[in-house]
């Protein structure tokens, strides 16, 4: 079974392309333990959705 992979920049777009917003959600579901930080050897930051997070709760309120 496939995790799925996320981006920062999709999280940001998400987010009406307000970057403290979406950091604030990011830190929120790494510290949650729904997503899981890993950067591969193209130097580009990608998250695992552990808990198949849905796109709603990546939206700050």
């Amino acid at each position: 079974m496939d995790i799925p992979i996320i981006t920062f920049e999709e999280i940001i777009k998400l987010n009406g392309h307000d970057w403290d917003r979406a950091y604030a959600v990011l830190t929120y579901h790494l510290e949650k333990g729904n997503l899981k930080k890993e950067m591969p050897d193209n130097g580009k930051v990608i998250y695992h959705n552990l808990n198949r997070v849905e796109d709603f709760t990546l939206i700050h309120d």
